[in-house]
Parts: C-alpha cells; structure tokens; sequence
C-alpha cells in the first residue's frame, strides 16, 4: 500500500476518502445529483428514446459516476444511491415532458431484493404515471426464471416494458429469454466494441445471436457505437436500436426540448 492510499477491506482507496466520505454522505443526505440522459436511435436514426444516467451536482465529487459508486460500495449505500438517481431521473423527466421510451437501470445489488424493488417502481409508477419506462436488468441478474417469471408479470401489472442488458457479458441465458423473454435485448459492449471486419468471428457470432433474438420477436439494441462502419454494420446484421457516441453525448435532461 502506497502512502496515497488507504485500504478498507479488500479496497484500495484514495487518501482523501474520509474527506470524500462525508461530501458524499452530503449527496446522498441533499440530494446533490443532476439527471442526464443518452439518445436511443432507431437503425435509420431516428430518435427512438433516451437511456436515463445520473452525476453528481455535489462541487467535491467531480470525477463521474464510478467515483460515486466506488464511495457507495465502501460504504454499503450502492441501492439508496441508484435509488437516488432513479427518482431524480423520474422528476426530471416528467418535468421535461419526454414521451418517448425512457431506459433505466437498477444497481445489481437492488437485485438481491427483488420485491423491495418492485416495491419502489411501484410507487414511482404511481407518481409518474405518463412516462413511457422501460426497466433494465443486467444479464448477470437473470439467472433465476421463477424470479424474473414474477418481475416480468409485476412490470406488465405496472405498464413498464423489460430489457436484458449486457448480454453476452457472461453466460448468454438463452433458456431465459426463451421462458422470459424482454421486449429489448441490449447486447454487451464487448460485441459492439472494435466491429469493423465482416470476415471476424465477432460479427458472425453477432448475426447469429441477433437472428435467433429476432426472430423470438424481441428487439435489439447495441449500444457503445463509435464509429459509422460500426453503425453501418449493425445495421447489416439487422439490430433494431443503436446507441452510443457516433450519435449523442449524454446531456443533461433540462436541456432536452419536449416531445
């Protein structure tokens, strides 16, 4: 361990994090986050919706979303912060009157309960009724079919549609998507990231799974795109909905004009 650091547990952190600690308790006591979203385009590009994302507003937590979740996981507060972000991002969405599709994420360690979840997307729900919300459950979260059984019928209840994503990250459930099959399937980063060669192994790996995801009548979705040989590929391959710098940074919702 260098003198820059300190170690708390298994974590190797910055010497100034008892300094961090408490601006970060400040955020979570306050409020202190700005809401941000990133456009969703169809294949054509056209807008077809926003993912939501969240950052600091707090002036000594400045260095993104990984420094905050680095903070909340040292301190066991990953839920109330991604709790935090969501019910921010829900606000300022309805405020900004956005009607298309709105994406959000849950934290992994929300998916751990289940029921306390459903059970605050239920009163969101109820608050935010006009949103178009499209719930998204990383591929790792997807291992119990009974338990997404139940989530996919209490989201149907709830008028939220479902998305795997990062798919392909780890183990590709196809059984799951067979048994609980989403509306939108986001493909993980790795299959999109350095797509330029229509002879690779990625590409045809990516043709296959897109076909097979297809033709079960759910969308897909890559996001990470960069470059228009990227783009232009996906689109040859047939994914539905693209995402990623090549068309937007994220920005923040206040700016976003109503539609």
């Amino acid at each position: 361990v260098t003198s820059d650091e300190t170690v708390i547990g298994m974590r190797a952190l910055p010497r100034e994090f008892p300094l961090q600690m408490a601006a970060f308790y400040d955020l979570l006591e306050h409020g202190k986050v700005e809401s941000y979203c990133q456009e969703i385009c169809r294949a054509e590009g056209t807008l077809l919706g926003y993912e939501l994302l969240g950052r600091s507003a707090h002036p000594e937590l400045t260095d993104g979303p990984g420094q905050l979740f680095a903070l909340a996981a040292a301190m066991n507060a990953e839920v109330k912060l991604s709790r935090l972000f969501r019910r921010k991002s829900f606000e300022a969405a309805a405020e900004a009157g956005i009607s298309q599709p709105l994406f959000f994420n849950n934290h992994p360690a929300e998916c751990e309960d289940f029921d306390a979840l459903l059970s605050e997307l239920s009163g969101l729900r109820k608050r935010y009724a006009q949103l178009n919300l499209v719930f998204e459950v990383h591929e790792a979260a997807v291992t119990d079919q009974n338990a997404m059984a139940s989530v996919r019928k209490a989201l149907d209840k709830m008028n939220i549609r479902l998305a795997y994503d990062d798919f392909g990250a780890g183990q590709a459930r196809l059984l799951e998507l067979v048994e609980v099959p989403p509306d939108v399937l986001k493909f993980d980063l790795s299959l999109i990231r350095d797509l330029n060669d229509r002879d690779s192994p990625k590409y045809a790996l990516l043709t296959t799974l897109n076909s097979l995801i297809s033709n079960m009548g759910i969308k897909t979705l890559a996001e990470g795109i960069e470059t228009e040989t990227t783009a232009e590929m996906c689109r040859e391959i047939g994914i539905d909905y693209l995402q990623g710098f090549l068309f937007s940074r994220p920005c923040r919702i206040v700016d976003l004009k109503p539609g």
